[in-house]
């Protein structure tokens, strides 16, 4: 059984970090950021570097709650819930970095908010 949860956990974190390079990938299109190799780029560096860390941590995090005694349901979502975290920060820094390329564009260009809006509009 703890096999199997140890998979899930896995599995969970390497479906977050498709969903990471997705949502870098829509950031990128929606502001122009970068040059035609950034989609190559994505797919064939950042996806799977961002899936083996991903799992990685889930991974070490599943086995760290373990050992205090928790569940293996409660480790497996604590995993899974590091990854969602670290990719976030991830994220969160990729938005840090690209500030001033995408705040060049004129009054409110560097605003996320539209940019949210595409997302949850569709």
């Amino acid at each position: 059984m703890r096999w199997l949860t140890g998979g899930l956990t896995a599995l969970g974190a390497a479906v977050l970090a498709v969903g990471f390079v997705v949502l870098v990938g829509r950031y990128y299109a929606f502001y122009r950021l970068g040059g035609g190799g950034v989609a190559m780029g994505l797919l064939l560096v950042v996806l799977p570097a961002a899936t083996l860390v991903a799992c990685a941590v889930a991974l070490l995090a599943r086995r760290r709650v373990l050992g205090r005694g928790a569940s293996v349901l409660r480790a497996s979502l604590s995993g899974v819930a590091a990854a969602a975290l670290l990719l976030a920060l991830l994220f969160s820094l990729e938005v840090w970095r690209t500030t001033a390329m995408r705040s060049g564009e004129g009054i409110g260009a560097g605003d996320l908010a539209p940019f949210v809006r595409s997302l949850v509009s569709r």
